[in-house]
């Protein structure tokens, strides 16, 4: 079976889901526990892609740019790795607003599409 993998950058994220959630919100302590290589799903949530963990708690975003390969469907995603994002790595004064932290984390997936 054909296969493609891929190992998302964090241009290809959003960066912000976690820091757009308030302080003492459960997503924070659920990032927080989740090691690299742990199953995720990834799930259509509009026009976005959503990130789940298996407990089915949402732990991040795909970026709003980011397209699956053409004609296949996502048959794992585990994560790749989680990141340390401070609100001043951010050159977006159109985001500042909506961020309620100073520091979160960020979930980078590891896909894996199949023909479908």
């Amino acid at each position: 079976m054909n296969r493609h993998y891929e190992r998302l950058n964090p241009g290809q994220v959003d960066l912000g889901f976690a820091g757009r959630q308030e302080e003492g919100r459960p997503v924070h302590r659920t990032i927080a526990a989740l090691k690299s290589g742990d199953p995720l799903e990834l799930k259509q949530d509009g026009p976005r892609w959503a990130l789940v963990n298996t407990s089915g708690t949402t732990v991040g975003r795909l970026a709003s740019a980011y397209k699956a390969p053409h004609g296949t469907k996502c048959v794992s995603a585990r994560v790749a790795a989680v990141l340390v994002y401070r609100r001043e790595y951010s050159n977006k004064p159109e985001y500042a607003d909506s961020v309620r932290r100073n520091e979160w984390e960020v979930v980078v997936p590891e896909l894996v599409f199949a023909p479908g």
